[in-house]
């Protein structure tokens, strides 16, 4: 498989900041880029423009799928592939069952998102709630790992998942534990994302530092040899 230049729609500007998706859209275009991960938030912030009845939880369903099927449009314009939509935050390993099953209900809200924006591939960070938020039984974040990934197989066509250990996860917050959790998971269609900055954000926590900075399991065994 080719890999493109790609690049997060977050790393553009964000839009808090006044950064319009279309002036990020055409600064990905003029250098190059090929590729961008769709933060949802950007998504968000599309919908909120064509949003008239927009409630204080955000843009209604309604407004972010005509947000979505813009967003493919103006990626179409630029030959600009939509890699994937992220973060779906906040959802493995949640101690609030209750919770649990309303994530589930936003997933498939997400499904439809996808789909109308020409992605087949949904982000899903290791959850960094506080801890008394977050289950260590990592055999309960296997589970509901699996849960989505099942859910995404059974979406025609399949749905694919990219799981990221991030350094300030509550739980998962290696990539060696993400990928443990990718394997027990075990399903076609759930893979492992790697980031190189929470890679480095974990080992080292500030990348610069001497060998102090790194936790006591690296000391003298140099990220690279722990990948391969």
């Amino acid at each position: 498989m080719v890999c493109k230049l790609g690049i997060t729609s977050m790393s553009l500007g964000r839009c808090y900041a006044g950064h319009s998706f279309v002036a990020k859209l055409d600064a990905a275009q003029k250098y190059g880029y090929q590729g961008i991960e769709l933060f949802h938030e950007d998504l968000a912030d599309v919908a909120k423009g064509g949003d008239e009845s927009m409630s204080l939880s955000g843009p209604s369903q309604k407004a972010q799928l005509a947000a979505a099927r813009e967003i493919a449009r103006l990626c179409k314009d630029r030959s600009i592939e939509i890699i994937c939509l992220q973060p779906f935050s906040h959802y493995d390993g949640l101690v609030d069952r209750n919770e649990h099953q309303d994530r589930l209900k936003q997933l498939k809200f997400w499904f439809n998102l996808a789909r109308q924006l020409g992605t087949d591939i949904i982000q899903i960070p290791a959850n960094f709630l506080p801890a008394d938020k977050v289950t260590g039984d990592i055999s309960l974040i296997v589970s509901d790992l699996r849960e989505v990934a099942d859910m995404g197989l059974a979406m025609n066509p399949p749905i694919r998942f990219a799981y990221e250990s991030l350094c300030w996860s509550t739980r998962i917050d290696t990539w060696e534990l993400c990928w443990e959790v990718v394997q027990r998971v075990d399903r076609p269609n759930f893979g492992m994302c790697l980031d190189t900055f929470n890679i480095a954000g974990r080992i080292y926590a500030r990348p610069r530092l001497s060998i102090r900075g790194k936790t006591e399991k690296r000391r003298g065994k140099p990220s690279r040899e722990s990948i391969r």
